[in-house]
């Protein structure tokens, strides 16, 4: 999960046939922890009521629009159109991977999730860093 800036706030590690709706509500948890929340913008790949209903017991508005094959629900439509700011977080901390010794996040190089996570803080760490802390 990342803030409206585009930096990370928190990470989940899942292997790769687990949807990630699975650890939405453990991620929201910890963001919430951090706090206030007022939207969370995810695609369609998060269409779920349950998801929506838990977003809303946090008192944040849902930014997700319907997966094509369930019904149609309203959200924001320019809020969601800022949603590409998760995905240049990711491409941000790529680019630091690009160096050598950060080649490890952007390849999931690193063997054991616990070494892989380690790496993705600090690069999300330094990230902070270069691009402001508040």
């Amino acid at each position: 999960m990342c803030d409206a800036a585009g930096r990370a706030l928190a990470f989940r590690l899942l292997p790769g046939q687990r949807s990630e709706l699975r650890a939405s509500d453990a991620l929201l948890v910890a963001v919430v922890r951090l706090g206030r929340v007022g939207r969370v913008v995810c695609d369609r790949g998060y269409s779920s009521a349950s998801w929506r209903a838990g977003i809303r017991l946090v008192g944040a508005e849902a930014v997700v629009p319907a997966n094509r094959t369930h019904p149609a629900v309203p959200y924001d439509r320019a809020a969601y159109r800022r949603r590409h700011r998760v995905e240049q977080a990711w491409g941000r901390l790529g680019r630091a991977a690009a160096r050598p010794e950060w080649r490890a996040v952007s390849t999931r190089y690193e063997k054991t999730a616990v070494s892989y996570l380690g790496a993705l803080h600090v690069a999300a760490a330094l990230d902070w860093i270069k691009n402001g802390l508040t």
